[in-house]
């Protein structure tokens, strides 16, 4: 089963408070804070999380936080790894 939890504001998100971890919440208000900021390297207009299956490794996985824009992605583990 795929599926995706994405929410453009912050009231929103607490639809979703169930189904994420603290550490993701936190994470989640700490890059809405740092977007509203401007101090990111780009705007997202999006964040939220994903999971699926992986078709090359034959496997379920999650993404802990995507946030976007229409060119960029910030991917975030949310035991503090993060990637552009």
């Amino acid at each position: 089963m795929e599926g995706n939890a994405v929410f453009t504001n912050w009231e929103r998100a607490f639809d979703y408070i169930s189904k994420i971890s603290e550490d993701e919440l936190i994470s989640m208000q700490y890059l809405m804070k740092k977007n509203a900021e401007l101090d990111l390297p780009f705007l997202f207009g999006q964040i939220g999380r994903w999971w699926g299956n992986n078709p090359v490794k034959k496997r379920q996985e999650e993404i802990d936080i995507i946030a976007a824009d229409d060119k960029m992605q910030f991917f975030v583990n949310a035991s503090g790894k993060m990637s552009f």
